[in-house]
């Protein structure tokens, strides 16, 4: 299945993004709808990763990070004690799924139903 729906990226303008077809279930749309005749299914893809400046940015990773906690205390005979302790984290970060209306074009391609309806900005969360 190729998508040949051209996008531009937020914050890199040679970005182009890789989805893999991970399902699809065909669709009856609505004659109310007036959409272009074909067969239309709903596509669920999985992120696989982008070229981004002419590198390949894997969409599956995994952060990981070392803490270090240093806790300094008297004991009961008057000494000082330090203690330092490390703590190795991992954090997985999952692939972005997507939801897709498609329909099968004359020449065999799969295109969205909806080129960039409801496409809007990335969102950055702290």
């Amino acid at each position: 299945m190729i998508d040949n729906t051209k996008t531009k990226a937020d914050y890199a303008p040679n970005e182009k993004k890789v989805w893999r077809p991970e399902s699809a279930v065909q669709v009856n749309p609505d004659p109310s709808l007036k959409m272009k005749p074909g067969i239309y299914f709903l596509a669920i893809e999985e992120l696989q990763g982008a070229w981004i400046d002419n590198e390949w940015e894997e969409a599956d990773s995994s952060e990981t990070w070392t803490e270090t906690y240093t806790d300094t205390y008297t004991d009961e005979e008057g000494h000082l004690v330090t203690r330092v302790t490390k703590k190795d984290f991992t954090k997985d970060i999952p692939r972005s799924r997507r939801y897709v209306l498609k329909r099968f074009t004359e020449t065999g391609f799969a295109e969205n139903a909806f080129s960039g309806s409801f496409s809007g900005p990335r969102q950055y969360k702290k």
